[in-house]
């Protein structure tokens, strides 16, 4: 602070203090505030605040201070109070928070608002009660609905505004709130709730001195990795074998870490694949945590407890684990990081392997990806760097056949036998079946054509009403062909046989054997105990079931029609192929005297044979090839982007001026749609689709930078977008 005076070259100015603050909302930029002279001492970035918001009072994120020498041309408002002594995050993890915000478009503050930890549980209550003009006033019986209904409900009692819009079942509370308050007939006061609970003290990791001997219990390959620690290197690998083997590697790469560089973190796709680590964790002296979104509060509380006071040094966790504020950490595993559950979708949307990228390079610790089969293009970009680990997988002992005929009748006639003899032997039987219903796909059953579409080369779907095939990705149609173009047979829709049709089936060649079927939650707990107690011999299940049925129990499996899923409208679709069937081999037992049956309508396919003989290899050289010639990932990036609004109109009014703009500054870019589609998670909601083919990552860049200004523009619209590198 300072003023002018005369005769001075350098002139002192009055300088203010601000901040930069993100809340936890879906608008990606940051909002600036006033810091009042008595607060400018406690304010620090990583630090919370109360600020207002509108007509609201909110908790922010600090994620910049600064100092400004001239008041800005627009009105800024103060911030309230500061709630924090000290900043929650550190300067490193915000950044982490910036660049993955950067990357994915998601406010900062839904970000930080994930990696809140146990004890920052500080909130504002609302509460709403009548004034004594509103008190008179409702007794004249003057009001109309739905004024009259929140008055009632405010008689003699003060309510929160989620409690009246539950109460009361009005969408636009907030609103009509905000008009009685100014009417004079209700008092609005908020204030901030603080359930204090002392944790200890965070404990300081100091790194031990390690001599540049082998440590004794380390593989030559763990070795390595450990130098690229003492060095400070971090670096990224790939760690590929059978799930026992690499999970051995893992366990023992930690045990190390923890004892002498920091924190490990190991995340798995979902929380039912924890239970397949359980087993192998208590066996060891790790000491370690869960951690998901579906732990209970007080078990949050103790297990952040153990972290900080360095009970536990390990976490592993879901997605949600990569927003703990640990520091140092040493260690980053993804596990099964082939697996689409690390994408979320919800209001904060973002990828957690990409998240687990930024991390570990900002903080310099170690990462690896852990796959039997990895996504192609994460093993092309790791085999390209030299920085891949492969453990020798086990030798398939089980035999491995292809069938040919439609189920029902292999049943009763070709797999008859099969299933009997397991049955006398007490083995148990496993029919893997794709989605019930009808595909939606067209297919000759002479030749097994295909149609596809001719620009984004994906498998065309099939619309029954209207008879006409059309393209996922551009939306581009055409008449549905009666004729195979290829071999002049006639055409037929893809039929996958389901669940209730195969028990029907086997009920009526095996009488009296219990049949379970593995399909979805309903069934999920009564299926799973009669599996368990062996009562139930036969098994029929979907994907749903795989994570949920235990390894190496099964003697006999039938894969019913697995080719089907090379048809889906994806470039993916061998990839997803592949890796389904590689999950489904995780249950055989692996012995001579069991064995894996593919039955297929016809062909053989060569991507359904290496995933019988666990060949990633042979699939891999296959595929690789396959997305050269068609320059898709990892020989572009294909960028989905979609867009959604309070209603379609509004949507597609945001998307014409999207891409207008879009076609002005990138013009180079090849864009296939937009189409109208139902959202992944919400079918009965929709959205507007399209995607971008973009040939370096500096366009991609260019691109997302353009893509987050436009979004900030727009604050009503949800824009996503997901990069396939």
């Amino acid at each position: 602070m300072g003023r002018h005076e005369k005769g001075h070259e350098a002139a002192w100015t009055l300088m203010a203090v601000y901040c930069e603050v993100s809340f936890p909302l879906p608008p990606v930029q940051t909002f600036l505030y006033r810091v009042p002279e008595d607060l400018s001492s406690r304010v620090k970035t990583g630090s919370r605040v109360i600020a207002p918001f509108g007509q609201r009072k909110l908790i922010g994120y600090i994620l910049e201070v600064k100092n400004l020498t001239q008041e800005p041309s627009f009105k800024v408002k103060e911030i309230i109070q500061v709630i924090d002594d000290s900043p929650v995050f550190s300067e490193s993890f915000l950044w982490f928070i910036l660049q993955l915000s950067r990357r994915t478009l998601t406010s900062p503050g839904l970000l930080l608002d994930m990696a809140k930890p146990p004890e920052a549980r500080e909130r504002i209550s609302a509460q709403i009660s009548l004034t004594e003009k509103g008190k008179a006033e409702l007794g004249k019986e003057k009001f109309k609905e739905p004024e009259r209904t929140i008055l009632s409900l405010l008689v003699n009692r003060k309510l929160s505004p989620l409690y009246l819009r539950r109460k009361s079942g009005i969408k636009r509370i907030n609103q009509i709130l905000k008009s009685l308050e100014q009417e004079g007939l209700i008092e609005i006061k908020e204030k901030l709730l603080i359930k204090k609970k002392r944790l200890p003290e965070a404990q300081s990791f100091f790194r031990q001195l390690i001599l540049p001997v082998k440590p004794p219990g380390l593989s030559e390959a763990e070795y390595q990795l450990i130098k690229n620690l003492d060095l400070s290197q971090g670096g990224e690998f790939l760690l590929t074998g059978d799930f026992e083997r690499r999970l051995k590697f893992v366990l023992s790469l930690a045990e190390h870490c923890q004892e002498n560089y920091g924190y490990v973190l190991v995340l798995v796709p979902e929380i039912l694949r924890l239970k397949k680590w359980e087993p192998f964790i208590k066996s060891t002296k790790l000491k370690w945590v869960i951690w998901h979104s579906q732990l209970s509060a007080r078990m949050r509380e103790e297990n952040w407890t153990k972290l900080r006071n360095g009970q536990a040094r390990i976490v592993f966790g879901t997605r949600s684990a990569l927003f703990l504020p640990l520091q140092p950490l040493s260690l980053i595993v993804v596990d099964e990081e082939q697996d689409e559950f690390y994408y979320q979708t919800e209001i904060a949307a973002f990828d957690a392997r990409e998240g687990a990228e930024i991390r570990a390079a900002v903080e310099g610790s170690l990462l690896i990806f852990s796959s039997a089969c990895p996504r192609v293009s994460q093993y092309h970009r790791l085999q390209q760097a030299g920085s891949l680990i492969g453990l020798a997988p086990a030798e398939p002992r089980y035999a491995r056949q292809f069938r040919y005929g439609e189920i029902g009748q292999a049943i009763k006639k070709d797999l008859k036998p099969e299933i009997k003899a397991q049955l006398e032997k007490s083995g148990k039987i496993l029919f893997f079946v794709n989605r019930k219903g009808y595909a939606s796909y067209l297919i000759c059953p002479e030749c097994g054509y295909v149609p596809s579409c001719e620009k984004c080369r994906i498998a065309l779907t099939l619309k029954r009403k209207e008879e006409k095939l059309v393209c996922n990705y551009c939306g581009q149609a055409m008449a549905a062909p009666k004729i195979c173009p290829v071999c002049g047979r006639k055409m037929k829709i893809g039929q996958a046989r389901g669940s209730e049709y195969l028990k029907e089936k086997i009920m009526e060649t095996f009488p009296g054997v219990a049949v379970e079927i593995l399909e979805d939650e309903a069934l999920n707990q009564r299926g799973l105990r009669s599996i368990a107690s062996g009562k139930a011999r036969i098994i029929i299940g979907t994907e749903y079931a795989l994570e949920r049925l235990p390894q190496t129990s099964f003697s006999l499996i039938i894969l019913v029609n697995p080719e089907n899923r090379l048809n889906y409208p994806d470039f993916k679709a061998a990839e997803n192929c592949f890796v389904t069937i590689n999950r489904v081999m995780e249950l055989i037992r692996n012995d001579s005297n069991s064995k894996v049956i593919a039955l297929t309508g016809g062909t053989e396919p060569a991507v359904v044979l290496n995933a019988l003989n666990r060949d990633y290899w042979s699939f891999y050289s296959q595929e690789i090839e396959h997305r050269r010639l068609l320059n898709y990932p990892p020989f572009s990036y294909l960028v989905e982007v979609s867009l959604s609004s309070s209603s379609m109109r509004s949507a597609g009014r945001a998307s014409r001026q999207l891409l207008e703009q879009l076609s002005l500054k990138f013009p180079e870019l090849e864009l296939i749609g937009p189409k109208i589609t139902r959202k992944a998670w919400h079918k009965e909601k929709k959205e507007i689709r399209f995607y971008l083919r973009i040939p370096s990552p500096e366009q991609l860049e260019a691109w997302r930078t353009f893509l987050r200004d436009f979004k900030s523009a727009h604050s009503s619209l949800r824009l996503t977008l997901k990069v396939w590198k």
